[in-house]
């Protein structure tokens, strides 16, 4: 029998086998660029770049989002989804979650944080896409999220 490991954060909790790896993605963007212009697919850590690469679900793995967490510099309406896309930086793929950010209660600073029941599936060849539904540019964006990879 398999001890299932417990990996959580906060309240979200995940049980799951040994071979669970607990992951942190992320991708900051700079000066008046929307997650939809380019460049939207989260990244993961390397030691080859500062900015990290494109993280792609690999072969015979699965990978929850359990967390997310957007920050931008705006004062207009925003609509934030995160799709599942087989191609890395792009917009064409499956809508998974979505969200309205109403601009004018923000005062130039959005900050929101989201916990997700279940988690967010994406399945090998994924990349983990946020994009802009709706809204102006923005001076500046991020998204960061945890989640946790396994065997599919």
């Amino acid at each position: 029998m398999t001890i299932p490991n417990t990996l959580g954060w906060d309240s979200t909790k995940w049980l799951t086998g040994s071979n669970a790896i607990p992951k942190t993605l992320f991708r900051y963007v700079a000066t008046n660029t929307t997650p939809s212009a380019a460049n939207e697919s989260l990244h993961e850590s390397s030691a080859a770049s500062l900015t990290g690469v494109d993280y792609e679900v690999p072969v015979n793995r699965v990978f929850d989002l359990l967390y997310g967490e957007y920050n931008a510099n705006t004062t207009t309406d925003i609509g934030l989804g995160i799709q599942s896309n087989q191609v890395a930086d792009a917009v064409n793929g499956t809508l998974l979650w979505s969200h309205y950010i109403e601009g004018s209660a923000t005062h130039g600073r959005v900050f929101n944080e989201w916990y997700y029941g279940g988690g967010l599936h994406f399945v090998a060849g994924d990349f983990v896409t946020p994009y802009d539904m709706a809204g102006a540019a923005r001076l500046e964006w991020s998204f960061w999220g945890w989640g946790v990879e396994s065997d599919a």
